[in-house]
C-alpha cells in the first residue's frame, strides 16, 4: 500500500498499475508509483494528447506513439492522418504497417493509395500482362500506386 501524492489517499500500487496498463498503452510507472489510478490518469490526460486507439481501445499518448512509429518506419507519422484513417496506438499501427494496412502517396502521380490493395492489384495486373508476379521487386525502392508500378515495369521491360 502507498499514499497518493496528489490526493493523500491510500492505494494498492500493483492494483493501480494493473488497472492503468489495462486502459493505457504507455509506460508511466513513475506517475503510477506515486499516485493512485484516478490521480495518475488525471495527470497524464492533462499533460499529453491522449487518444483512444480505434483498434484495441487502449488510451495512448499521441506524441509518444508518433515518435516511436516514426523511428520504426523511417519517418512515417501517425499524427497527420496521411497513412491511417483513424487514431492507432503504436502497437496497432506497427501491426497495420507490417500487414500493409495503411495508405501512402505515389511518387509518380501523387495519388494517395492503400498499400495492401495496391499490391494485390499489381499482382493481378502482372498476371493480365503476362509479367512475373515478382516484378514488384524491380521497383521496390519506389513508392508507387498499382497503376504507376505497372507502367514502370512495362517501361523497363
Amino acid at each position: 500500500m502507498a499514499i497518493c501524492e496528489e490526493c493523500g489517499m491510500e492505494y494498492d500500487i500493483s492494483e493501480a498499475k494493473d488497472k492503468f496498463n489495462s486502459i493505457y498503452s504507455m509506460d508511466n510507472d513513475d506517475i503510477i508509483q506515486d499516485n493512485c489510478f484516478d490521480c495518475a490518469s488525471s495527470i497524464i490526460e492533462s499533460q499529453c494528447d491522449v487518444r483512444e486507439c480505434k483498434c484495441c481501445g487502449k488510451r495512448f499518448d499521441v506524441d509518444d506513439a508518433d515518435e516511436e512509429f516514426m523511428s520504426e518506419t523511417n519517418g512515417m507519422s501517425l499524427k497527420n492522418g496521411n497513412h491511417f484513417n483513424k487514431f492507432l496506438c503504436f502497437e496497432c499501427a506497427k501491426e497495420a504497417f507490417e500487414d500493409k494496412e495503411y495508405y501512402d502517396f505515389c511518387e509518380k502521380c501523387g495519388s494517395r493509395f492503400h498499400v495492401g490493395e495496391a499490391d494485390l492489384q499489381f499482382a493481378d495486373d502482372c498476371i493480365d500482362n503476362n509479367l512475373d508476379r515478382n516484378s514488384r521487386s524491380e521497383i521496390s525502392d519506389l513508392i508507387l500506386c498499382a497503376k504507376c508500378a505497372l507502367e514502370k515495369v512495362l517501361e523497363d521491360n
